[in-house]
């Protein structure tokens, strides 16, 4: 928290000198229509989930999960938001400074009962910024239930584009040994929410700037990518099938992997001898095909690097 401070104050005073004038904070609280950037809306979002989940907890007396979550928030803010959008920061935009200040500011508000030097601290650095606050300590102000519209949609798209460029990284070093220097031909995010990559489409340009890619496509197409392999659930049916469930299971592990397929997309029964297994009684493997780099992740979303 006190490197992104000094990291504040040192875009203002380049924005300052920049602009041969003062920094001026945008209320983006009371004004929240300046806003536009999703990284900006996220960010701000996640700092108002915070304050709500800080304020339920205390409630309930929760104490052992407030450190978790400051963890949790200061790796949001100084990794994601920060890193991101150090091209903004750097020249000057200043929604995205504001957008940095109040995170940090209602951040620091909220943990000063428990980091209380650290918060008074950073308040002193940084209050000269806003004309209106007129406290001359943090522990005078009334924290605030919330800061933001409680949006929380916007998390988790941001989840998962947080762990698209962790696993593009991952394949990038650890499987292709590609430099993170070398522009990449093409990424392909594979997911059945289509919601979901909708809204992924909207960071588009982050990813390829962060992860130095040519193309980016996103596909709910599953089945285009990955082979199928089933097998049964010997939970569901082992009493129905007694000593023949063995027999059962290496039926329907032989499967071919095209008709695999065609029962995952159809949800379709399966008849063994004179009887049917229904689909829900068949746990599905998902394998990824042999020709793509991918790495699968939350058991729900994989990626492919082509290089």
């Amino acid at each position: 928290m006190y490197n992104m401070t000094k990291y504040l104050l040192q875009m203002i005073d380049l924005y300052n000198s920049t602009n041969s004038q003062s920094f001026q904070l945008v209320d983006i609280i009371n004004n929240p229509q300046y806003v536009t950037n999703s990284l900006d809306n996220w960010i701000l979002q996640y700092v108002n989930n915070f304050i709500v989940n800080i304020h339920s907890e205390m409630k309930q007396y929760k104490l052992n999960n407030v450190v978790n979550n400051i963890t949790i928030l200061i790796d949001k803010l100084s990794r994601w938001y920060v890193k991101l959008n150090k091209n903004r920061i750097s020249a000057g935009d200043e929604i995205a400074l504001s957008v940095l200040y109040y995170s940090i500011y209602y951040s620091i508000l909220t943990i000063s009962p428990f980091v209380p030097f650290m918060s008074e601290s950073i308040y002193q650095a940084i209050k000269h910024l806003d004309i209106l606050n007129i406290e001359q300590s943090i522990h005078f102000i009334q924290m605030k239930p919330s800061i933001w519209k409680n949006d929380v949609t916007l998390l988790r798209p941001m989840e998962y584009f947080c762990e698209v460029i962790n696993a593009a990284r991952h394949i990038r070093t650890n499987i292709k040994n590609i430099a993170l220097k070398i522009p990449v031909n093409e990424l392909i995010v594979i997911h059945q929410d289509t919601q979901l990559l909708s809204k992924l489409d909207k960071l588009k340009e982050y990813l390829l700037y962060e992860l130095n890619l040519m193309n980016i496509v996103f596909s709910d197409q599953e089945q285009q990518f990955i082979d199928y392999k089933l097998r049964v659930n010997k939970k569901k049916l082992g009493r129905k099938y007694g000593k023949e469930i063995n027999n059962v299971d290496k039926f329907i592990q032989n499967i071919s992997g095209e008709e695999a397929k065609q029962i995952v997309i159809n949800t379709r029964n399966i008849c063994y001898q004179k009887d049917i297994i229904k689909f829900e009684d068949v746990l599905i493997d998902r394998e990824v095909s042999q020709k793509y780099h991918t790495y699968h992740f939350h058991n729900s979303i994989l990626i492919s690097l082509q290089s």
